[in-house]
């Protein structure tokens, strides 16, 4: 995600949330921010528009190991 973010001039947690609003089934992630600053920041990741390519990486960096078979 550090290249994604650095290519668009975002932060990290900015490219995660805009991620998680390409997820099906997704409509609203849970954000929590205690200063408004953080809420900014979290609001801003609704204007960035990820290429399909952008959330397949994200997606395959961030998918869970299989835990089974071990």
């Amino acid at each position: 995600m550090d290249k994604i973010a650095e290519d668009i001039n975002v932060l990290i947690p900015q490219i995660a949330l805009a991620w998680l609003l390409h997820q099906p089934g997704i409509t609203a992630p849970i954000i929590g921010a205690k200063k408004m600053f953080q809420l900014e920041d979290n609001l801003a990741s609704t204007e960035i528009e990820h290429t399909k390519k952008e959330v397949a990486k994200i997606s395959k960096n961030t998918e869970p190991k299989s835990i089974y078979p071990q």
